[in-house]
């Protein structure tokens, strides 16, 4: 049965045009793929510094939060043009009250209008991590 398959194999012809339309085929999928690949890089690689960049960024904020005195501290920062661009309105109201609000912690303490308006920022930097996907989504479920 073997020796069957083999003899119908050999007895197939070479097609010159079969081979040449397999050759035009080859050479068009390989220039096509040679002039797509550098894009699909560049756009690859603009993702990478995107996230980057967000990563970075977020970072910054939140050393800048944890090494501030104050509020002014802050807003006199380069960086306060970041925070300020990316807050909602909640937040906003939280990071910049009009009103002086004394919140006391559950052991007793109280906590400042400054460390509010720091952990509104904060709260801002977790949402956006969330929204531009940089941490994982947890189900609340398990």
């Amino acid at each position: 049965m073997a020796v069957e398959q083999a003899g119908t194999l050999s007895a197939i012809p070479f097609d010159f045009w079969s081979a040449i339309i397999a050759t035009v085929f080859g050479l068009i999928s390989g220039t096509v793929a040679s002039l797509l690949a550098p894009w699909v890089h560049y756009f690859i690689e603009l993702r990478r510094k995107s996230i980057e960049y967000k990563i970075e960024r977020i970072a910054e904020v939140r050393k800048l939060l944890d090494n501030s005195d104050s509020m002014v501290d802050v807003k006199k920062s380069s960086l306060w043009g970041f925070v300020n661009a990316h807050l909602n309105e909640h937040e906003r109201k939280g990071a910049m009250p009009v009103r002086t609000l004394v919140v006391q912690a559950d052991d007793g303490a109280e906590i400042s209008q400054q460390d509010m308006r720091k952990q509104a920022i904060s709260h801002m930097l977790s949402r956006l991590e969330r929204e531009w996907g940089l941490i994982k989504k947890y189900d609340k479920t398990s």
